[in-house]
């Protein structure tokens, strides 16, 4: 009888073990699967192509958290809701807004993809991601989280610019060393006339690298923003990051209609100081501007929100002359 409950025992803690092993064995694998996936989707395969090493553009960009398209001039473009970033086959140089980043190899078209120099990602991708390379791969991670600081001004309402009546004297903001009324702003009618022409395209698709309008019928934002200036005589560049260099910089509650409003695009893998993004400010916390999101194309959206408030990096004031 006492060999029995023993042996009964011995049965009992073998299977607790058995079990307890097994469960242990499925965390473990359960954890390893989970982060082998997530690190997968962020490293990119070295390829040896003309004796030298090199990576897919397309598969760059998405661990990043950017689009591609190949462009109607048969250029490739690379960036948030528009091509920052310019390369064609064959060349050995990128354009990025005003400045060019020469490669060390020309690039590589291979199918639908554009292929590049390893040594280049570190010129055409080193201030906006964080990567590492080894042999047979580059892998990509998460930006360090931003804790923020006590004049970040993420978080903070947009408004209007008080009325000329009723305007204080100016004052320095401390945070961005820029004065915010002393601007000269164009005249109401000239805006009027601006905002009325961009409204006229409200619902029209957005298209990543979208060409002219009058052939393609559809734009990103910047192409959005060029378009709509250019009714009132302004000549602005094609991208946003190139468009943000421009004008006088204004705070963000000193707005009046017609500023422009740069964002950067949240992302784990990039930058949150890069511009990804531009609209028009259209009055009353409001901005009118192309974009995938909230809705497709070219709408108006309140700004005065949690995702446009942090993301929101500073805006500027374009000077149209009468």
């Amino acid at each position: 009888m006492k060999r029995m409950r023993l042996l009964i025992l011995v049965l009992v803690l073998v299977m607790a073990s058995g079990c307890a092993s097994h469960t242990n064995n499925m965390n473990a694998k359960g954890m390893h699967a989970k982060g082998t996936s997530t690190d997968s989707d962020h490293i990119v395969r070295i390829k040896t192509m003309q004796n030298t090493l090199y990576v897919s553009l397309d598969q760059v960009a998405k661990a990043i958290g950017y689009q591609t398209k190949w462009l109607n001039d048969n250029s490739f473009g690379v960036g948030d809701n528009d091509p920052a970033l310019i390369l064609r086959k064959g060349e050995s140089e990128a354009i990025a807004g005003n400045r060019t980043i020469q490669l060390p190899a020309p690039a590589l078209q291979e199918g639908n993809d554009l292929y590049v120099p390893v040594a280049a990602l570190k010129s055409m991708f080193g201030d906006e991601a964080f990567f590492k390379v080894d042999s047979k791969s580059v892998t990509f991670f998460p930006r360090p989280v931003n804790k923020g600081d006590a004049v970040s001004g993420k978080g903070l309402d947009f408004a209007n610019a008080p009325s000329a009546q009723s305007a204080p004297e100016p004052t320095l903001d401390v945070r961005k060393q820029t004065y915010s009324i002393k601007v000269k702003s164009t005249s109401t009618k000239q805006i009027d006339d601006m905002l009325a022409f961009a409204k006229k395209y409200m619902g029209v698709p957005y298209e990543f690298g979208a060409g002219k309008y009058s052939k393609s019928k559809a734009f990103d934002c910047s192409s959005y923003v060029q378009h709509v200036f250019q009714k009132v005589g302004v000549t602005l560049p094609r991208l946003a990051r190139t468009q943000a260099g421009k004008g006088v910089a204004i705070n963000r509650d000193q707005l009046q209609p017609g500023d422009l409003l740069f964002f950067s695009v949240p992302g784990r893998f990039k930058s949150d100081k890069t511009v990804g993004h531009v609209g028009i400010y259209y009055k009353n916390g409001m901005m009118i501007h192309s974009s995938p999101k909230p809705k497709d194309g070219v709408q108006i959206t309140s700004i005065n929100k949690a995702y446009w408030k942090d993301t929101f990096l500073f805006a500027k004031r374009i000077r149209i002359r009468g």
